[in-house]
């Protein structure tokens, strides 16, 4: 099946749910596939059509469940007269070193999503960088455009170590911000992403909405053996300082073991413990090596959501580092919620992208790139079993405004409205 005819219901919308650029393996758990996953299923528990275009296990597919994967169709990007075309702009692009702007790419996207999309009301696309094949796709439709956001973009390049030219830098720049005012409206997943979208990026303040990420509350509420799970994975019986999310630059786990280093020269019997990987877990396991830490430090590696959230909820303080001063990665982090919904002591930095955390109240705010602070902050938590508790208390109360029904009910207003705004401009033009 290539396209819908008929609508499945009084109210339910057909949505294409594209990711060009940066999809997530959503077969392996991380932030972004618990993302996708939530938001897609969601929408189609509520009686929504979603079809995903996006790349998984190496190719373009596409997806009406998530689990059965079919390879997509293209039509006029298959042609001799594109393929023709594509070869020599492609060759003259490498050999006068011209900045990449990704045409055929966003052209053989496009070409693939609108086949699939045929009869559909509105693309949403979780926007990767240098991808505008949805909005392509959306026009040569006729369908509304809708981009969520989920962080920024050029400043996570950065931070990986992608090398771009100054040239390439102002280009890749320019292309984000037309694909953004190309769009009819904008979904970002923080208020500080919202503001910067209207203030430094231009687009229109009624084209930009906010709807923070979510989490699953009952699954990180739910009473855990927290003896049952220390012998499990061999964590001893003293405090559990615990950090999960991936090992990217911008999350600061190798600032976290700095801290560390001092947190057990006052709590000797403390173990950290580290829930995820990434490109930079092997600098970082050399780090606790060099530390001598090896032996009060636990590598867990990716686990099944249930069971991050049995550690979680079996550790004493949550973590949030954050490694540079400048207030750059702008988000809502899924690892806050989920310390949050576990009603346990958080330490986060003072930078916005961790303002769901109100200092003295859900969470202790501690200065960014700060090892000392971080390690305070830590410390003050271990020793004062009240304050733990009462922050953790409140940091539950206020993560029940946080569900993933609460996300997807909120998006399907920004897309209901959407829709119908398009259709009466459709028809009064």
């Amino acid at each position: 099946m290539t396209g819908v005819t008929q609508r499945p219901g009084l109210g339910a919308m057909r949505i294409g749910y594209l990711m060009q650029n940066g999809a997530p393996d959503l077969s392996t758990l991380s932030g972004p596939q618990l993302h996708v996953t939530a938001v897609v299923r969601g929408l189609q528990k509520r009686g929504h059509v979603v079809r995903t275009v996006a790349s998984q296990r190496g190719r373009l597919q596409w997806s009406d469940d998530l689990s059965q994967w079919h390879p997509v169709h293209f039509t006029f990007s298959s042609s001799r007269r594109f393929r023709a075309l594509e070869r020599p702009l492609r060759r003259l692009q490498r050999e006068a070193q011209l900045p990449f702007i990704g045409i055929f790419d966003s052209a053989r996207y496009a070409d693939a999503a609108s086949y699939h999309l045929r009869g559909f009301d509105v693309v949403y696309e979780r926007h990767g960088h240098m991808g505008y094949g949805g909005i392509l796709a959306a026009r040569r439709l006729g369908i509304p455009a809708v981009i969520e956001l989920n962080g920024n973009i050029l400043k996570e390049l950065d931070a990986q170590g992608i090398p771009m030219s100054r040239l390439q830098r102002a280009v890749s720049r320019q292309v984000t911000v037309s694909t953004f005012r190309a769009a009819d409206h904008v979904v970002a997943v923080s208020q500080a992403l919202g503001d910067e979208l209207v203030m430094r990026l231009g687009v229109p303040a009624r084209r930009v909405s906010v709807v923070e990420n979510g989490v699953d509350i009952e699954l990180f509420r739910r009473p855990v053996d927290a003896a049952q799970v220390r012998q499990r994975y061999r964590l001893g019986g003293g405090p559990l300082v615990c950090f999960v999310g991936s090992f990217q630059a911008w999350h600061g786990v190798e600032l976290l073991v700095r801290a560390f280093g001092s947190v057990r020269e006052q709590h000797p019997e403390a173990r950290l413990v580290l829930i995820g990987d990434g490109v930079g877990r092997p600098a970082v396991g050399a780090q606790v090596s060099t530390m001598r830490l090896a032996d009060k430090v636990d590598f867990l590696g990716c686990l099944p959501q249930a069971e991050v959230a049995g550690v979680v909820r079996s550790s004493d303080v949550l973590v949030a580092p954050y490694p540079v001063p400048q207030d750059d990665f702008i988000g809502t982090p899924l690892k806050l919620l989920e310390y949050m919904a576990a009603g346990k002591a958080i330490v986060a930095s003072r930078a916005r992208t961790h303002d769901l955390i109100e200092d003295g109240v859900t969470g202790l705010r501690v200065p960014p790139a700060n090892a000392g602070a971080l390690a305070a902050g830590i410390v003050r938590l271990l020793g004062d079993p009240a304050l733990r508790a009462a922050l953790g208390a409140a940091a539950a109360r206020a993560a029940t405004a946080h569900s993933w029904d609460r996300v997807v009910d909120e998006l399907c207003t920004v897309l209901t409205t959407v829709i119908e705004f398009h259709r009466g401009s459709a028809a009064g033009s």
